[in-house]
């Protein structure tokens, strides 16, 4: 399966101009099964599809999955997926440090990637002073972005340098902003992926991936431009004061989350030792019957053990007709014997 698991939308990201039913419909036309919604800072994207492909007949059995690229602090674009039915308002608002953002993510079951690595400036993860300082900082991510059609050809070369070093796990994207750049890289999976879930087993599994990039001349003029270049500085200024200016109400819904995460840890702690609770009521139960089972066994035995000497005593006794030999115990156990062949019955004496 096809996907394309770097993608923004003019619903999601202020520097996108395609919208996500747009980008959709024509990923769908290049034969790709879905794609990765990767607005910055945000589920716009994500949500208007929820919106829109109720009502769109053209991309039927096509599959928009939800993501986000966040701005971290300190550590570059971060690409961040969580699980089914799960939304961590915290990811919608920038200026996280890599290590706190992780540590978030995962607590909710999800999975996060380094986003060109190698790419310009602070956007990449080698530009940053915390990985200058620390180069293990890659093992934080669960995967890494090594090839992204939005930059070189050499920085996607080091990126997947990267991942081999590290053992980790490789995608790829277009991180199309405009609707000539769309198409242009993919992820092929062997699994089918139908959701947020899906992907996330595919990835952190031992599902094959195979990383295409379609490069094309238009896209390599659009990354040199200066024009971008300008860009690229113009929104690290933009992230700076976003982030600075989101602080209170970032560390409000910090706590909101950290509280929520509390409480889902309290609910799951219940869960379980109310499992336990019942597990020991049926192993209690279990021993219950296994001992009941050993009781009867031993009876059976003992009743067979006696069944074989009365029967080895009454074969003897036959024998010899002389049925004074048998012993008290046995005349209560036994029925007066009865040769069918003379119809005679053989009084106990």
């Amino acid at each position: 399966m096809k996907y394309d698991l770097h993608c923004h939308t003019k619903e999601g990201s202020i520097d996108a101009q395609i919208g996500v039913y747009d980008y959709a419909r024509k990923l769908k036309s290049l034969g790709y099964k879905g794609m990765l919604c990767t607005d910055h800072d945000t589920y716009g994207g994500y949500r208007t599809w929820e919106r829109l492909k109720a009502v769109g007949n053209e991309v039927k059995d096509f599959y928009v999955l939800k993501g986000i690229e966040y701005d971290t602090k300190d550590g570059g674009h971060v690409i961040c997926i969580l699980p089914d039915n799960v939304f961590c308002p915290i990811l919608e608002r920038r200026g996280l440090k890599l290590e706190l953002l992780a540590m978030i993510v995962h607590l909710y079951g999800g999975i996060i990637g380094a986003a060109h690595p190698y790419g310009n400036g602070s956007f990449a993860i080698t530009n940053t002073r915390l990985y200058k300082k620390n180069k293990e900082i890659i093992n934080i991510f669960d995967f890494i972005e090594t090839n992204n059609a939005g930059i070189t050809e050499e920085a996607n070369w080091k990126a997947k340098r990267l991942a081999n070093h590290y053992k980790k796990p490789q995608t790829s994207g277009s991180d199309a902003h405009k609707k000539k750049q769309v198409g242009t890289a993919y992820t092929e999976f062997d699994t089918k992926i139908t959701c947020n879930n899906d992907l996330i087993r595919a990835i952190k599994g031992d599902s094959k991936v195979q990383i295409v990039n379609l490069f094309s001349a238009d896209r390599v003029k659009y990354m040199n431009a200066l024009q971008i270049k300008l860009g690229v500085v113009g929104y690290w200024v933009y992230n700076q004061l976003e982030a600075l200016l989101n602080t209170h109400a970032r560390n409000r819904v910090f706590e909101d989350t950290w509280k929520g995460v509390e409480i889902a840890k309290k609910e799951i702690e219940d869960v379980k030792k109310k499992s336990i609770d019942i597990c020991e009521e049926i192993v209690e139960d279990v021993v219950v019957d296994i001992q009941h089972f050993k009781d009867e066994h031993k009876n059976i035995h003992e009743d067979i053990k006696n069944f074989e000497d009365y029967k080895r005593i009454y074969e003897e006794i036959k024998g010899s007709g002389n049925y004074k030999k048998l012993p008290q115990y046995v005349k209560k156990k036994l029925m007066p014997p009865r040769d069918i062949h003379s119809k005679k019955t053989y009084k106990h004496s």
